[in-house]
């Protein structure tokens, strides 16, 4: 069990870094960690690089692939081109001990959202109690790039700390 949250201190709960190829689409990755008591949010933030590419080699299998599966209207293509670039796409779902917390089906590269019992990021659920065991899930939807780097990092914020902090989330 993770130690209590000290009055005035804030400390990060889970830091993990992770490097996906094209053979991991379509999968997910499981991120577990534990809350102690004493906090008033938890702070996700999550990126993930490159974003995308235009790499005609990689993209243009990949759009004439889609065109041979959907393209059946019987008008001309368009040419591949104009799909460009192709994006990676990775998001994050939390799970609070054993029970949906929410989502960030997002396409931003870069994202920080906050829980809490009083406010919580578009997609997340107020979470009254903080305390317990969460589960990060890494949807990768889709990798068109070689390799791409996935970052998560949780903070825990003590009730201090929050008061400082939370104007900057919850006028967002």
């Amino acid at each position: 069990m993770a130690d209590n949250i000290v009055a005035g201190e804030s400390k990060i709960l889970c830091r993990q870094s992770m490097k996906y190829t094209t053979s991991d689409r379509r999968s997910e990755t499981d991120v577990y960690f534990e809350a102690p008591p004493g906090l008033a949010a938890l702070l996700v933030r999550f990126s993930y690089f490159p974003k995308n590419t235009d790499d005609h080699a990689i993209c243009k299998p990949l759009i004439d692939g889609c065109f041979d599966l959907y393209w059946n209207t019987g008008l001309p293509r368009p040419d591949w081109r104009e799909f460009l670039p192709l994006d990676n796409l990775i998001t994050i779902s939390l799970d609070h001990e054993g029970c949906f917390a929410g989502c960030a089906h997002r396409h931003a590269k870069e994202q920080c959202h906050v829980i809490s019992a009083a406010h919580s990021s578009p997609g997340f659920h107020l979470q009254p109690a903080l305390e317990g065991r969460w589960r990060a899930v890494i949807s990768l939807h889709e990798i068109v790039t070689p390799s791409v780097q996935a970052d998560i990092e949780i903070e825990g914020v003590c009730a201090t700390d929050w008061q400082e902090r939370r104007a900057v989330f919850e006028n967002a």
